[in-house]
């Protein structure tokens, strides 16, 4: 969406020609005519889809390996490297649950014998 921001502005702002557009910011020319059309959705292709579908998986809370199994990866370092890097959220999660989970050591409380100084 913040590319279509983009190409409308190009076109309006700095009266870039519609070839131009496609060239400069590598996609198709129709996705730039539907951008300068107000079209409802960007052309969706069905990996855009395929892709959509992990990155909720992971963010909605499924297990990497599932997501991996479900894309039919041969590993799922691979599903890792490609679809959580676009989610900071699941690094976050996983970084609190590591935290939560790490044995904490309790305040070592001192005696005093006195108010200290």
């Amino acid at each position: 969406m913040a590319q279509y921001a983009t190409i409308r502005r190009r076109h309006h702002d700095k009266e870039w020609e519609i070839p131009q557009i496609p060239r400069r910011h590598r996609v198709g020319e129709a996705k730039v005519r539907a951008a300068l059309t107000g079209g409802p959705l960007p052309p969706i292709r069905f990996h855009d889809l395929r892709h959509e579908a992990a990155t909720l998986s992971l963010t909605a809370g499924v297990e990497m390996k599932v997501v991996s199994e479900t894309l039919g990866h041969a590993r799922s370092s691979f599903t890792a490297d490609v679809y959580a890097s676009v989610i900071p959220q699941v690094f976050k999660e996983a970084a609190e649950a590591a935290a939560a989970a790490a044995p904490r050591r309790v305040g070592l409380q001192r005696e005093t014998s006195g108010p200290s100084i």
